[in-house]
């Protein structure tokens, strides 16, 4: 009778042990595959979290940076355009300019395809004595903002003063008990008080505004102002001062740009914080996500190896007690004339048939069960790619096919080289 008839009758007759063997390459087998898969898809999901995670955070970030930019055009005007020959010292000491420029150039530069400032507000400022009330005051003319052709619109940062009608700061309607809807002369005019102004703390507080022609004609300054407001936008960068006089001058090359410095850090600092903060998160998330799945990666490298091992010793110890078991049967095959290696080789045959159908098993429920993984995968990511290579099956396969005849060699190997004479004096 051959070896392999031999050992397939010998399997038929001892299932049990076969099965135990089989089952722990195929737990083996199983493992390694479930394991792998398992990985893959928590590197998916992760993925698709911070996918998901990533979207939100940029149409957050959007709706944040939009109400942050809203919020500081509260600080309003950052800038001014003076006329070129203005002391800026001047300037500073009278709360306006004694310089005058056209009224055109707010027109010029609003229609210019400037980038680096918008919001245009032109006006006639000039500290005056109001004779009927006998008070100093900074008298201001201005006019509804004019916007840059180019841009999109955007919602003024100031509501012009409407036709016959004052804006009075809030120190002098305090003083003078002036209230809104009061009629009231300047310089021999007569106006409504159109609002009374809340305290600024500023020089704002002893001012009065009034649409821009009628305080040219009032200086008779026709057609004349002394300040452009301006407000600058922080896509400019680090350097935004000096592109901004740069790109002013190029337009209206007889003025001259001051900066508020207060005013434009607060605005950036405040709208750059709002993303850095943002972007710190999503890396943390990131970061914490990266250590997560470097410990799953820690874990499986030590669970896989262990359950492989332990599997391992399985066969080992079901290959050991079947050759102990067969003591008389190989003692018999020895006597009639088989050979050592022909023993060998039926152990093993049957070693590498357990291994070769444990590991088809394994793979059959490693593969099931990997499915239903990619089932519900689908919901969080569809058309995820496949979790477990073709390689890593085959991989498996020869591995667990090798596992069953490697744990059964030294079992093997000492039944086939035991005397024959001897086992057969102890039976």
């Amino acid at each position: 009778m051959s070896i392999t008839r031999m050992a397939m009758c010998e399997i038929l007759r001892r299932k049990t042990t076969f099965f135990l063997a089989a089952l722990a390459v195929a737990v083996a087998v199983g493992t390694i595959l479930t394991a792998q898969a398992a990985l893959r898809i928590y590197g998916l999901r992760s993925d698709a979290l911070l996918t998901q995670k990533e979207a939100e955070l940029e149409q957050r970030l959007t709706v944040l940076q939009d109400e942050m930019r809203k919020a500081t055009l509260k600080l309003s005007f950052n800038l001014v355009i003076l006329p070129g020959d203005q002391d800026v010292r001047q300037w500073h000491a009278m709360d306006c300019a004694t310089t005058y420029m056209p009224e055109e150039y707010v027109h010029r530069i609003a229609e210019s395809r400037i980038l680096s400032v918008r919001h245009f507000l032109p006006m006639l400022a000039q500290k005056v004595t109001w004779p009927e009330q006998k008070r100093t005051m900074i008298l201001v003319g201005c006019k509804g903002e004019v916007a840059n052709m180019h841009k999109s619109p955007r919602s003024p940062l100031v509501q012009p003063v409407p036709d016959g009608t004052l804006v009075v700061g809030h120190e002098l309607h305090r003083s003078l008990g002036l209230t809104e809807g009061q009629q009231v002369e300047l310089m021999g005019r007569s106006f409504v008080i159109h609002k009374c102004q809340e305290e600024r703390g500023t020089k704002d507080d002893i001012g009065v505004w009034m649409p821009l022609k009628d305080a040219q004609e009032l200086l008779d300054k026709p057609d004349q102002i002394n300040a452009i407001l301006a407000l600058e936008c922080l896509c400019v960068g680090s350097s935004a001062l000096a592109r901004v006089r740069a790109d002013v001058a190029k337009i209206l090359p007889d003025t001259k740009v001051v900066e508020f410095g207060t005013k434009v850090l607060a605005r950036a600092e405040a709208r750059t914080r709002v993303g850095e903060e943002a972007v710190a998160a999503l890396e943390r998330d990131k970061a914490h996500q990266q250590a997560l799945r470097a410990e799953r990666e820690r874990l499986a490298a030590m669970v896989v190896p262990g359950v492989i091992v332990a599997c391992g010793v399985w066969i080992f110890l079901t290959a050991f007690g079947n050759a102990r078991g067969r003591g008389a049967e190989v003692a018999i095959l020895r006597a009639i004339g088989y050979r050592a290696g022909q023993v060998l080789a039926l152990f093993l045959f049957r070693s590498l048939a357990g291994g070769i159908v444990g590991a088809a098993v394994g793979c059959a429920i490693g593969l099931a069960i990997i499915g239903r993984l990619r089932g519900e995968l689908d919901v969080v990511l569809v058309g995820a790619a496949g979790l477990v290579s073709w390689h890593l099956v085959i991989a498996a396969l020869v591995i667990g096919s090798l596992l069953g005849v490697v744990a059964g060699w030294i079992p093997a190997l000492l039944a086939a080289q035991r005397d024959p004479a001897e086992i057969l004096r102890e039976t």
